[in-house]
């Protein structure tokens, strides 16, 4: 055999290789944020912001926190603000570091106004993505595919979602 014959053989080999080096990979979870429409500053200057257990119509508390702009991530963009939180840093996981996730159902309390958003029922769908020595699964991400504010179902295909809330 010659080294050209070698080295081909080698090469194919190799190839082969590569491409059966690969196992499934989770993508990342769905970055929830919240986006208020058509509030004043002093409206959305402090909220509360409660998780609960996931279907137990709002019976079940998790936590409870209050968002200001120290705490929370705030950028305004003409009559909207939005407003990023994770419950996950806080508590120090990393299966989402920006955002809510859709293991809970949520509750945020404008206090200025009195006034409850109630966003449950959020379903996300998981995917996967190959993962072998030569891919790359940073661009792989969950979509929310429906939720609910005050029980009032809205539907789609949600990458990056953010969930407007309507004065």
């Amino acid at each position: 055999m010659t080294d050209l014959t070698k080295f081909i053989i080698s090469t194919i080999l190799f190839c082969n290789f590569l491409a059966s080096c690969t196992m499934k990979a989770p993508c990342d979870n769905g970055n929830i944020k919240l986006g208020f429409v058509s509030f004043s500053d002093t409206v959305t200057d402090s909220f509360i912001l409660r998780q609960f257990k996931k279907s137990t119509n709002f019976k079940t508390p998790v936590d409870t926190i209050l968002i200001t702009r120290t705490n929370g991530s705030y950028k305004k963009s003409n009559d909207s603000l939005q407003v990023e939180y994770s419950f996950n840093l806080k508590h120090g996981y990393t299966s989402s570091n920006y955002g809510l996730t859709s293991e809970y159902d949520y509750e945020v309390y404008l206090p200025t106004i009195n006034f409850t958003f109630q966003i449950s029922d959020i379903v996300e769908e998981y995917k996967s993505q190959n993962k072998g020595l030569t891919s790359d699964t940073s661009t792989c991400a969950n979509v929310i595919k429906s939720y609910k504010i005050n029980r009032e179902a809205i539907y789609g295909e949600l990458a990056n979602l953010t969930i407007y809330l309507h004065r």
